[in-house]
């Protein structure tokens, strides 16, 4: 896959035609062209392009379901930034900075990688330390657990289960990505400042924002309104006082340590969606651009999957699986569970025009729109004779059969047909 789509090899391919390798027993040691065996030719790819493989196994029953590889971007670029975290306490504790870094590296995936990214080292406290958990059975002391010291640990969180707690997280160059930045505030605490320095971003026209998010019932993170900042328009940000006595009484409340989260967003305003999916096949789009856009990280709640199997998405008259998701694009997605899931995607912010292709198009609108209101100017009786207004059609999820509609919901997904090249905007004269 390059770039989420299907990559056609060699003259004679068809679109979406993609190419297997026998992965066992790689033979011959050459390709036809002279190449190493399964090794993508070079002239097949380019700077910045990201590839990935879709690895099954196969044997005299048939194939397994895919596993997407890591994604590899092509090319040697990286971007570091560094953020700090300063901290007081009113009980004595002394003052701390504690920093981590953030970036995008080629080569870098998603989950942890070892000599890229760096855990938070770990610290054992001396018997009877208080700070430490109480003893087990067999063991004396304090036992050999991590510990969170008095001023607490700041970290990004790290979604590998056994690499949770990162100074270093570096992401595949190129992605648009989010970073969560966790901030134990300790003991007693009195201020805490969050402060970079030389902010040179890697693509000029993508914002880095910092937002704060709290932390729901089931571990999902949801933006606090008005928090986001842009980052290249300040060098700093401080919890207030009122701000820090409110984190406190609920901390105190809740019976848990005070801790404040921060969704590091390159590429991605203070926007999220949530949908909701019936068990079965399900016709769905998304409203939001993810932050991040593979459909494993899409289509997922709390970490784990709510779909199985391959996303599908109409291209080019059929079918075609898909490995990243794109706002106001239909897809079809398949939920295994009796009583549905939800899921929040969070992302960017995308205008409100749709682009349509010659023939039928899965798209889905950013915002409801009224398609007589917005689109009567590209009516089949309108004299521009584009759209024809009146056979929209969408799944309706509980009877399973299609119906003909005259308000787009985001969220869902709908068959519009065009009979030219088009993009319908949210009003106006056409185009």
């Amino acid at each position: 896959y390059r770039n989420g789509l299907m990559v056609p090899f060699g003259s004679g391919a068809q679109p979406y035609e993609g190419y297997n390798y026998i992965l066992a027993n790689a033979k011959p040691d050459t390709s036809p062209d002279g190449s190493p065996a399964n090794v993508v030719p070079a002239r097949y790819t380019s700077e910045g392009e990201v590839w990935s493989c879709l690895v099954f196994a196969v044997d005299r029953n048939g194939e397994s379901l895919g596993t997407l590889s890591n994604e590899v971007t092509i090319g040697s670029q990286s971007w570091a930034q560094a953020i700090q975290v300063d901290k007081t306490f009113t009980d004595g504790t002394p003052a701390v900075t504690q920093a981590v870094t953030i970036g995008w590296r080629s080569g870098a995936t998603q989950g942890f990688d070892m000599g890229i990214d760096a855990d938070l080292p770990t610290s054992t406290p001396p018997p009877g330390d208080p700070s430490g958990p109480p003893a087990g059975p067999g063991a004396t002391g304090n036992g050999t657990s991590d510990v969170t010291a008095p001023s607490g640990s700041s970290y990004v969180i790290g979604f590998d289960q056994e690499h949770t707690r990162l100074t270093t997280d570096m992401r595949p160059y190129g992605d648009l990505t989010a970073w969560y930045l966790k901030v134990e505030l300790g003991r007693n605490p009195g201020t805490c400042r969050i402060r970079w320095d030389d902010l040179a971003l890697p693509v000029t026209e993508t914002p880095l924002i910092l937002t704060r998010v709290d932390e729901g019932p089931y571990g999902e993170l949801y933006p606090v309104s008005g928090s986001a900042v842009d980052m290249s328009a300040v060098s700093e940000i401080s919890i207030g006082s009122a701000e820090m006595a409110e984190i406190l009484e609920r901390a105190d409340r809740d019976g848990v340590a005070p801790v404040v989260v921060f969704r590091i967003s390159l590429g991605t305003g203070d926007r999220s969606q949530t949908i909701s999916l019936r068990y079965g096949w399900n016709m769905i789009s998304l409203a939001v651009e993810p932050v991040t856009s593979d459909v494993q990280s899409v289509f997922s709640f709390a970490g784990e999957p709510v779909i199985v199997g391959m996303v599908w998405t109409y291209e080019g008259g059929s079918y075609v699986p898909v490995l990243r998701a794109r706002a106001k694009v239909g897809y079809w997605v398949f939920c295994p569970f009796p009583n549905g899931a939800t899921f929040t995607v969070h992302g960017m912010p995308t205008d409100g025009t749709l682009a349509l292709e010659a023939g039928w198009n899965l798209v889905g609108p950013a915002v409801l729109t009224n398609v007589f209101t917005a689109y009567g100017a590209y009516g089949m009786t309108s004299g521009n004779g584009t759209v024809n207004l009146n056979n929209i059609m969408t799944l309706n999820p509980v009877t399973m059969a299609y119906e003909t509609v005259s308000t787009m919901v985001p969220g869902r997904a709908y068959w519009i047909e065009a009979t030219r090249r088009v993009s319908l905007p949210l009003s106006g004269p056409p185009r």
